[in-house]
């Protein structure tokens, strides 16, 4: 990270709050992990920790389900089960532990939201719902741009996520926290 820093590149710590103990890749599947958030202090948080105290300026989510932490739970577009929102939709995670336990005052940007973890999973515009009020600032949206479909697309999105932001359903305050 320091290495980066001193050449003018922001590292991005990545995936929070941890990605390991898993056996499932978050770009096929949707991975979860059976640890207390005491757990996670004694082991994954560490770097974390130390990096932003540090001068980290961005971290990057893991779509990965914590349920020991988070308790949120949201219909699964895939099989109408309930699943538990993973750390990148997660308040709890994300505001709670990230910005007031770590106090980290960065960019928070999340993983692809085409992998399978969430694509599968979850409607892409409640997905932008949960992240913006978790307290997430960039969501990493890949979109084909080379042709008129994802262009269109892309200004769908947009709108529609403008959208909740008008209708309340978005915080207009994480909207402007967010303002890099």
């Amino acid at each position: 990270m320091n290495g980066l820093k001193k050449q003018n590149i922001i590292a991005s710590l990545k995936h929070f709050p941890g990605h390991g103990d898993t056996a499932v890749d978050s770009h096929t599947g949707l991975p979860r992990i059976e640890k207390t958030y005491d757990e996670l202090k004694e082991n994954e948080l560490i770097p974390f920790e130390n990096c932003i105290n540090n001068g980290a300026e961005m971290i990057m989510t893991a779509h990965i389900q914590y349920p020991k932490i988070e308790s949120g739970e949201y219909i699964s577009i895939k099989d109408g089960e309930r699943i538990e929102l993973p750390a990148t939709l997660s308040k709890r995670i994300i505001t709670d532990i990230l910005r007031k336990d770590l106090k980290f005052n960065g960019v928070v940007v999340t993983d692809a939201m085409n992998m399978k973890a969430i694509s599968d999973h979850f409607d892409a515009i409640d997905a932008a719902k949960l992240i913006i009020n978790a307290g997430v600032d960039i969501i990493l949206m890949p979109i084909n741009l080379s042709n008129d479909a994802g262009i269109d697309a892309l200004e769908k999105y947009i709108t529609d996520v403008a959208k909740m932001v008008d209708d309340g359903k978005i915080s207009i305050d994480n909207v402007n926290e967010a303002d890099l």
